[in-house]
């Protein structure tokens, strides 16, 4: 399993590069281009991606619950797939993009990570919350260019339309237990 993450890590970073090479002028401007690319981000504050690449997963949760800061665990996700379509004229060229753009946010209280690493006691009331945000996006734009010997001239008229927002909503969880269960 390990090999796998460490080739699959490996031609991610291929394709990024050569991706970007090709796709910036390493063969000069095609006169008709078509490209689709897909923008992703995923972060959070308390795994590091050395303990996902491991041969053998083990989810430590007291590891993780002492290792949690007090703001709790953060989680975040970008992603933003693109279609676009390119004319060139030498001096002149006209790109029309589409896509979507989406990113979401979740903060989940340190006393619930620390509920599940720990547990809680006879008769203890835990008390936690969840926070969720997010917003979906669809764009489009027209991305005209000009250029001449001294200058180059851009002009990228664009419409953003929301498509989805989660406001913070704050969802409460409630956690006790009693002597007879």
């Amino acid at each position: 399993m390990k090999k796998y993450c460490k080739l699959l890590t490996l031609l991610v970073i291929f394709i990024s590069f050569t991706g970007s090479l090709f796709a910036d002028g390493f063969f000069g401007e095609r006169i008709f281009e078509l490209r689709v690319e897909n923008d992703v981000g995923l972060s959070n504050n308390s795994i590091a991606i050395g303990d996902y690449l491991k041969k053998d997963l083990v989810i430590d949760l007291p590891k993780l619950a002492a290792e949690t800061p007090d703001t709790g665990f953060e989680f975040s996700l970008y992603e933003k797939p693109t279609f676009s379509t390119k004319i060139n004229f030498g001096s002149f060229s006209t790109r029309l993009s589409m896509g979507v753009d989406s990113l979401f946010n979740m903060n989940i209280s340190k006393d619930l990570i620390d509920f599940l690493g720990n547990g809680n006691e006879v008769g203890e009331e835990i008390n936690t919350k969840v926070d969720m945000v997010g917003d979906v996006f669809a764009f489009f734009d027209l991305d005209v260019k000009a250029k001449n010997s001294l200058f180059k001239y851009s002009i990228t008229p664009s419409v953003f339309i929301p498509v989805m927002h989660i406001a913070n909503k704050k969802s409460y969880v409630n956690i006790s237990n009693t002597e007879d269960g």
